[in-house]
């Protein structure tokens, strides 16, 4: 039965036709807007051309398959020159690998590292990684390569972003990743290696990593540095569109041939003792293997008469290259291995997703059902005015889920905390599925420790850790960092779409996780700590601020890969990682004299040198009430006192009254008689 083809999606031609015209699949005739000056045929045998080149099915026709691949990251060199074109169109046979210039006519070649990216942190990571790349191609040319400090060497090697001085702009993130000039050609340019500064750059350690790998690009663009154009075999490193992260990665035998053909053939300028002993002529073919004789038949002229050395100099050549294609057939074996166990662990990860989500959703309409059968049940209840029952219906339980073992309360007391945070004035830390709350020195409160699910139900039940979390300065909000994603929380329940990915806060694609995360008063910013290094992001502008990320380094003294961080009531910020704890000066931007110190005596040394709002004007209430009290009794004191006053002075009148009448009386009588 046929099948329709999928239809290109709008746009695609004229696209295709650029492509076409950028990487040399067909002449540019300077007409930018249609294809009407190609013919139908040209036009198919280019989308062959393309088809080969990406190793999908050759149709000759624009389908979904050839749009993806156009749409596909790759090198900015073309894949085609005029002349390879006209070869074809010969019918001409080639070589697999295709050799783009002749190569150096030197040994000894130097290379200087103009700049390099802030993605990968510093200039000696990036000299590393192309150290390595350079050796990748060194030892099967025996080219000898040297770093230079100064600008005048062979090769020189910068990152850069859209136009660039050289004629050839790069397109913005995701479309050419790189490109490089051939030797001797293109002027000053000749040798020269520039890298699209808006890419997502990495030092991968995984095919999982997220970012291109710099290492891997660099050997693809040092090889057109070295003379090779792009390779359509999809194993080579030549391959113009980008393969990824390789764990075991060697050059393809399509790429050491290359370097047979270039440098060792050929006699160099430089040449070390192994090629210039006494000399005689031979007759000298390929190595004969099994991968050779593919490439010999593709070109019956491959044999021809070289000087090359004493016969066990060319055995030993032979047998070097023998050698090397065992070891590169062992090597693929490994690989092919390593995919296919990839492939069946992330086929069992996505059912297990599968099986969750499933789970989950079969929660929530269970849930969703039962909440809709309850408010049905009280509208009717509040309709018939609460007659012939007892009383609203009450909701049923909760659907129920899968029980699992909980797991055991891990020891808070051995350090290693996955996070800490200043939640509502109070102190949260998170270990395993487990938080314990402070509200002073060194006192857990009461109930606590208990699961991140009981004081956080809504966050997705599966979640077993915590990366992250902070108070959100301004609003209040809660963010936690788990994997790839963040929540926002509200004290009640998630918010603002989560879970939502790192890269919606401005994160670099390249950071799977935040591991530690904090609000710090002295830079009214939040900070985000990665292995990528820190970044620093803008409350109140929603975004995050430019030239970030930085290296732990500017925090002078602190270690990479902090596991958590957070300011306490008394403004000083406490940094731990391991079992160690760092109490961080905030006014003089380092760690305090004597850290680190043992994280388990840091729970002991929390004091609240400060209160919250409602604390205070509780304490404040208290203090006016007390000093109404003491106002109340002075009163009552000072009155008591002038009754007494009173009194006293009643009774000494009453006093002096009778006795003077008294006597006055008695005298009067006494007197008279």
């Amino acid at each position: 039965m046929c099948t329709r083809r999928p239809k290109p999606r709008s746009g695609s031609y004229l696209h295709a036709l650029n492509f076409m015209k950028k990487f040399g699949y067909v002449e540019d005739k300077g007409d930018n807007n249609t294809g009407f000056v190609y013919t139908q045929q040209t036009l198919r045998e280019a989308l062959l051309r393309v088809q080969e080149f990406g190793g999908i099915e050759q149709t000759g026709e624009l389908d979904e398959a050839t749009v993806k691949l156009m749409e596909t990251p790759r090198c900015g060199l073309p894949d085609l020159r005029p002349e390879d074109i006209a070869q074809q169109n010969n019918h001409t046979r080639r070589k697999r690998y295709i050799i783009g210039a002749e190569g150096w006519n030197k040994r000894r070649i130097t290379y200087h590292v103009g700049n390099w990216s802030p993605q990968l942190r510093n200039k000696e990571i990036v000299q590393k990684e192309l150290r390595r790349a350079f050796d990748a191609w060194s030892t099967y040319s025996h080219l000898q390569f040297t770093e230079k400090d100064s600008t005048d060497a062979d090769i020189i090697i910068f990152f850069a972003s859209h136009a660039h001085g050289d004629g050839y702009p790069f397109d913005y993130n995701g479309g050419i990743l790189a490109h490089a000039f051939y030797p001797y050609e293109f002027g000053s340019y000749g040798g020269d290696v520039h890298f699209d500064e808006s890419e997502k750059w990495i030092i991968a350690k995984s095919k999982d990593d997220e970012g291109l790998d710099f290492f891997t690009v660099a050997v693809h663009e040092l090889g057109h540095s070295l003379g090779l154009s792009h390779s359509p075999v999809e194993g080579s490193i030549m391959y113009p569109y980008y393969m990824g992260f390789n764990k075991n990665f060697a050059l393809h035998y399509d790429d050491v041939m290359a370097m047979w053909e270039l440098y060792i053939k050929r006699k160099l300028d430089g040449d070390d003792e192994y090629f210039n002993t006494t000399t005689t002529t031979t007759t000298t073919s390929r190595p004969d293997t099994d991968h050779q004789s593919d490439a010999a038949s593709d070109d019956e002229d491959d044999t021809e008469n070289e000087v090359w050395g004493e016969g066990d100099k060319k055995e030993k050549e032979e047998d070097f290259y023998e050698k090397d294609k065992k070891k590169r057939e062992e090597i693929e074996r490994e690989r092919a291995e390593e995919r296919r166990r990839k492939e069946e662990e992330e086929r069992r990860r996505r059912e297990e997703e599968e099986d969750i989500r499933r789970r989950e959703d079969e929660i929530r309409r269970r849930e969703e059902e039962e909440r809709r059968r309850w408010e049905a049940e009280e509208e009717e209840w509040q309709r018939t005015g609460g007659d012939g029952g007892n009383g609203p219906p009450a909701p049923s339980p909760p659907p129920s889920q899968p029980t699992t073992p909980a797991p055991s309360i891990p020891d808070l007391c051995d350090g290693s905390y996955d996070a800490m945070a200043i939640l509502r004035q109070e102190l949260f830390i998170f270990k395993g599925q487990y938080l314990w709350r402070f509200r002073q020195r060194g006192r857990v409160v009461h109930g606590y420790p208990t699961t991140i699910h009981t004081l956080f139900p809504a966050l997705p039940s599966y979640i077993e850790k915590v990366n992250a979390v902070y108070e959100r300065p301004v609003d209040g909000n809660i963010i936690f960092f788990i994997g790839k994603y963040y929540y926002v929380h509200n004290g009640n329940q998630l918010i603002e779409g989560s879970p939502r990915p790192l890269t919606d806060l401005g994160l670099l694609p390249i950071v799977t996780e935040v591991n530690a995360a904090f609000y710090w008063p002295r830079a009214l910013k939040s900070y985000f700590f990665t292995r990528h290094g820190y970044f620093r992001y803008n409350e109140t502008s929603g975004k995050m601020d430019e030239g970030y990320p930085k290296p732990m380094s500017k925090w002078n003294g602190l270690p990479d890969d902090v596991d958590t961080v957070f300011t306490w009531h008394d403004r000083q910020s406490y940094f731990l990682k391991g079992t160690q704890y760092w109490l961080y000066d905030n006014e003089k931007i380092r760690p305090a004299e004597g850290y680190p110190q043992d994280a388990p005596s840091f729970l002991g040394r929390l004091s609240l040198q400060t209160l919250d709002a409602k604390t205070v004007v509780v304490i404040i209430i208290i203090i006016i009430i007390i000093i109404i009290i003491i106002i109340i009794i002075i009163i009552i004191i000072i009155v008591l006192f002038g009754l007494l006053i009173l009194l006293l002075h009643c009774y000494y009148y009453y006093y002096y009254y009778y006795y003077y009448h008294y006597y006055y009386y008695y005298d009067h009588y006494y007197y008279y008689g």
